[in-house]
């Protein structure tokens, strides 16, 4: 559901005490003239030649005015920020009445919207804020293309002429009758306090918190990977490295290199040195470990620092079959009912916390390769029961004990 409040820029403008424009030339250190225009114009796109371009046809089209302040405040400091503000600094040094600024701040900002003609540039601001101030903004190219404007807002093309004839629009006697009553689309206030009471009326009981959690995956088979992709769709969760190792003994076997780098995912090949798995864990400083088709043991400093941290899997009725090769020993026994379950990692054989568990049937004419899929589309659906635990403050789980059940080898 949406609720339509207004903007929150505009609360900030009617909690803000204007400072008195003497006041304020002696801070900015400079003397409101007849004309006076607030330029702030940001980066385009990732090409600096077009920031640079747009830019600088702006400045031509100001270099012409006459007994006009020209007032400028820097964009942002990144790679292409940096050249606009270079121009800036290169155009004051040559041009009377022209001021820069690393940032006015709030206060000092909605103080000079008060005593400027017009605002200039592609900032957000312009169609934000500055209406309220009952004055034009000359919005430069396409960069608030699409955005709800105001009738005191003049779209422009970032060429020379285009501007000029902009400016001089925005000055003339009709233009400023036009917008002397103009309202912001954005409204007059009061979006803050109509946020807290509609939050107020709401169930948010139910509500999902976006937070994501940091998982490192680890595994090595076919159902390591099907869960590595479900795992990266949910929106609850970033993955954010893998480990993996050549393991061909296994029928099963998939190598998640390739899938980890196509994805993009931190990647590091499990070691026989224990350390040096442990340093690129710590490195990757995950929430939560998954183990998921995997046949070497989690220990040592890993299994201390992330205790009650890593989740692994077993395809099985835990407490009941742990050990190697479950799946096998279910088909081979004919056993109809057969367990998934994910389980909190212990220096036990499978016999932690078991946090979620599902069933699925073997029937006598199914084959091992369906039976195994079976097995997948279980686990996967169980992946929700599992990030519900996760993100629980109320952590509910089986508890079983080592004694309990069998083992098989």
């Amino acid at each position: 559901k949406v609720f339509n409040v207004g903007g929150l820029g505009v609360d900030g403008i009617n909690l803000e005490k204007p400072i008195t424009k003497s006041n304020l030339e002696k801070e900015l250190k400079l003397k409101f003239l007849k004309r006076n225009i607030l330029v702030t114009f940001h980066s385009i796109t990732l090409d600096d030649n077009s920031t640079k371009h747009q830019f600088n046809e702006i400045l031509k089209s100001l270099s012409k005015l006459k007994k006009t302040n020209i007032i400028f405040t820097y964009p942002n400091a990144d790679t292409f920020g940096r050249v606009i503000i270079k121009m800036i600094k290169k155009f004051c040094a040559s041009k009377e009445n022209s001021y820069k600024f690393k940032s006015l701040g709030q206060k000092k900002y909605y103080s000079i919207l008060n005593h400027v003609d017009l605002v200039l540039g592609n900032s957000s601001s312009g169609l934000l804020e500055v209406p309220s101030f009952k004055i034009p903004t000359v919005n430069v190219g396409d960069r608030q293309t699409n955005r709800l404007k105001a009738k005191s807002v003049i779209d422009c093309k970032p060429k020379e002429k285009e501007i000029t004839k902009s400016i001089k629009f925005a000055y003339s006697n009709s233009f400023k009758k036009k917008i002397k009553n103009v309202k912001n689309p954005y409204g007059t206030g009061g979006a803050s306090s109509k946020i807290i009471k509609i939050l107020g009326k709401l169930k948010l009981k139910n509500i999902l918190i976006l937070n994501k959690k940091k998982i490192l995956f680890i595994g090595n088979l076919i159902i390591s990977k099907y869960i590595l992709e479900t795992l990266i769709k949910n929106k609850r969760i970033k993955v954010c490295g893998v480990i993996t190792t050549k393991n061909k003994f296994n029928f099963d076997y998939f190598d998640l290199t390739n899938f980890a780098k196509k994805k993009q995912i931190p990647l590091h090949s499990w070691s026989k040195d224990n350390k040096k798995n442990y340093k690129w864990i710590k490195k990757i400083d995950p929430d939560w470990i998954f183990v998921v088709g995997w046949s070497y043991l989690i220990r040592g400093d890993i299994l201390k620092k992330y205790k009650n941290k890593i989740i692994g899997y077993h395809p099985s009725d835990l407490p009941n079959n742990r050990g190697r090769h479950p799946l096998i020993w279910s088909k081979f026994l004919n056993l109809y009912k057969l367990g998934s379950s994910f389980f909190i990692i212990n220096k036990g054989i499978d016999d932690g916390r078991i946090i979620s568990k599902r069933y699925f049937y073997n029937k006598k004419d199914l084959s091992m390769k369906n039976l195994y899929f079976k097995m997948i589309k279980t686990a996967q659906k169980q992946i929700l029961d599992v990030v519900k635990f996760i993100f629980s403050n109320k952590k509910k789980n089986i508890k079983i004990k080592s004694k309990t059940g069998n083992v098989w080898r």
